[in-house]
């Protein structure tokens, strides 16, 4: 006896199984088009083990740096934030909480741009990695 697909089936696959035609076909072009993107991104990485030591160097040292993108610039925001939240008053509007935000924002802007950096950098590492789970298994990771 056949039986419908139930509800929490339908919610383990993100509803996909009972949706129209249209939107299951819209969504597979974009899951292709975003699978070609990270396999264009994927074919970039190094694979050489020195390649891949260099191309690690250059992202965690750019241009001589002691440290990647706007790391140090953020860890020096925010130590300077601490000071600044414990003496002004805050929960006025004004200059100086607006001041404030506008360097928050610095710190948490600086701070996105390093962890781009950093998911970079663990892709460079663990492509190695990657390609041989591929062989062996014969998928890409998902």
């Amino acid at each position: 006896m056949t039986r419908p697909v139930s509800l929490w089936e339908n919610e383990q696959v993100e509803g996909y199984a009972l949706c129209a035609e249209f939107i299951l076909n819209d969504n597979r072009a974009k899951v292709d088009a975003l699978r070609q993107r990270q396999a264009a991104f994927e074919a970039t990485l190094p694979t050489d083990p020195e390649a891949i030591v260099d191309a690690a160097l250059r992202l965690m040292h750019p241009n001589g740096a002691t440290y990647p993108g706007k790391f140090e610039e953020a860890l020096h925001m925010a130590k300077a934030l601490r000071p600044m939240i414990r003496d002004l008053d805050t929960a006025n509007p004004g200059p100086d909480r607006d001041a404030l935000l506008w360097f928050a924002d610095q710190v948490m802007w600086a701070l996105e741009l390093l962890s781009r950096d950093l998911d970079h950098l663990s892709a460079i590492l663990g492509n190695a990695k990657r390609i041989a789970r591929e062989a062996e298994y014969g998928c890409a990771d998902t």
